[in-house]
């Protein structure tokens, strides 16, 4: 499997996992009285048959063809020259997507885990009013993720003649099967988007889904374009794992006004832990009513995590925290006894973000509420951590989920004097930054493969800081992991490894870098 280029060699295969967990694309229509009924156990998996693009009826499985636990099914050979192999695992509880709860984000996580090791990539079939929850659940619950994670359903049935179903299930598979994007993600009319960065904004279009603060990783069309640059790169060295606990003693509120305290001390009460609060504009509260902002503040002083969105559909609340000059947090709340003493202490000590902040809570970005909840559901959970901590992760990009302000990129600036590129620059007498980057897209993964297979640290450091792709394939399908594995350089392996070299990517033969190791007999 390759990350970076399309596949030209038409016998190779991936295998494909999908999840069913039910929703509308598996709705059938009753003959007499024209009613959908309810998903039913059994019914995808043959209504599928009928379609020639997601089934090829005349293609005989040879043996390493044979799924463990799974009926195979093949796709007839993309445009990519590959055939996608793919079971179906039905969950033992079919559900319409409002009926969702936290247990079956558990199970579908569980089945991820049970064959991440016999499939190269995953599609859960879910229905489209809470999959941006599920999605956004899963981004966190999927620890160290190193394959493809797609969730995907439709507005119209399988059923029917016309249909938006069968191409976003197929295009579904294609991104699965096809491309190593590490991450979960939500594919619909024709687009790929982060999961958690995406939200259902049109309860009857075919464009059901969008994501505001954030372009789609890829746009299927006559071609596909995937942003490569989005992708989110897995830098971990852990192996995969999943938490299946979430915490669910969290809620969501919306601020409106005329508010009031009663309300709000009782919505957040006990056994609350964690709140997404909707605020207003780029994170804004009632600054004149006092009374309100200390229920916040008594609150988050017992301890609940309270985190600051915009209601606004695009926008963000300040993300700084604890970070450059000194700001107000719980530590400077408690010594406060009031909002008056915090007035006070204001003015005497600290330039303050908000009232809302001041009371304690804590600026989210620009989260969605689906991801603001899944994320503090889930750092709840986590036993080992303390207080501090998951105050501290709540405001940290972990998985992609908001938006971190960068410098400028070096890729987008000359390159020194005195490295490769720029002799090759200065003796080909190339001047324009066009030019320049063509170059570099094609010198730079030949030098990085080559450093690579030569274990030289300092040329691979060189080619990731002129932001070269660790992922980038030779004409062999071969990544510099591939290479550095095949000569036992474990140095630059886990260098690679840490800056997002992907573990699963195979070569023209259908080896992993790991494969590779063992032929030659290393162990990295």
């Amino acid at each position: 499997m390759l990350r970076r280029s399309s596949v030209s060699n038409s016998n190779m295969v991936s295998r494909i996992l999908i999840i069913y967990t039910g929703g509308t694309i598996g709705m059938s229509r009753n003959p007499e009285t024209k009613a959908y009924a309810a998903p039913e156990h059994g019914y995808l998996k043959e209504k599928i048959k009928t379609f020639a693009s997601l089934y090829d009826s005349e293609y005989e499985f040879c043996e390493g063809d044979i799924l463990t636990d799974h009926e195979p099914r093949a796709t007839p050979i993309t445009m990519y020259g590959r055939r996608i192999i793919y079971g179906i695992e039905e969950l033992e509880t079919i559900v319409d997507s409002a009926n969702m709860s936290m247990s079956d984000w558990a199970n579908i996580a569980k089945v991820i885990e049970k064959y991440y090791t016999k499939f190269d990539g995953f599609v859960v079939v879910h229905g489209t009013d809470t999959m941006s929850y599920t999605a956004s659940a899963l981004s966190f619950m999927l620890e160290n993720l190193g394959k493809t994670v797609i969730l995907t359903g439709s507005q119209i049935p399988l059923c029917e003649q016309r249909n938006d179903a069968v191409n976003n299930l197929l295009g579904s598979l294609i991104f699965a099967s096809h491309f190593i994007i590490p991450e979960v993600a939500i594919y619909f009319n024709n687009k790929l988007f982060r999961g958690n960065r995406s939200l259902k904004a049109k309860c009857e279009d075919i464009d059901a889904f969008d994501s505001p603060n954030m372009s789609p990783l890829a746009v299927m069309g006559t071609h596909i374009t995937v942003n490569w640059k989005s992708v989110a790169d897995s830098t971990s060295l852990l192996p995969f794992c999943v938490q299946s606990d979430m915490c669910s003693e969290v809620v969501m509120l919306r601020l409106f006004p005329g508010m009031t305290c009663s309300t709000l001390h009782h919505f957040l009460a006990p056994p609350i832990k964690g709140a997404v609060l909707l605020s207003y504009g780029a994170g804004n509260g009632p600054d004149a009513r006092e009374e309100l902002l200390e229920v916040f503040r008594q609150v988050c002083m017992r301890g609940v995590i309270v985190v600051n969105i915009t209601q606004c559909l695009t926008g963000t609340v300040s993300v700084e925290y604890n970070t450059g000059k000194r700001r107000w947090d719980l530590q400077d709340s408690l010594h406060c006894k009031s909002l008056t003493h915090i007035k006070q202490y204001k003015k005497s000590n600290l330039t303050l973000t908000n009232v809302l902040s001041d009371a304690g809570i804590l600026p989210g970005g620009d989260m969605t509420a689906e991801a603001a909840l899944a994320k503090l559901s889930y750092l709840l959970a986590k036993k080992n951590l303390t207080q501090e901590q998951r105050r501290q992760m709540m405001v940290t990009n972990l998985r992609g989920e908001m938006t971190v302000e960068v410098s400028p990129n070096v890729s987008d600036l000359f390159l020194d004097s005195d490295s490769y590129l720029s002799k090759v620059i200065s003796a080909l007498e190339v001047s324009s930054q066009k030019e320049i980057q063509a170059l570099r897209e094609a010198i730079l993964p030949t030098v990085m493969c080559n450093a690579a297979g030569l274990g030289k640290l300092d040329k691979l450091t060189e080619a990731v800081q002129q932001c070269v792709s660790v992922n980038k394939a030779d004409y062999d399908g071969r990544t510099p992991l591939h290479l550095a594995a095949c000569e036992g350089h474990c140095e630059a392996a886990e260098f690679l490894l840490k800056n997002g070299a992907i573990v699963h990517c195979k070569d023209r033969a259908g080896n992993t870098p790991l494969v590779d190791a063992i032929k030659n007999k290393f162990v990295l």
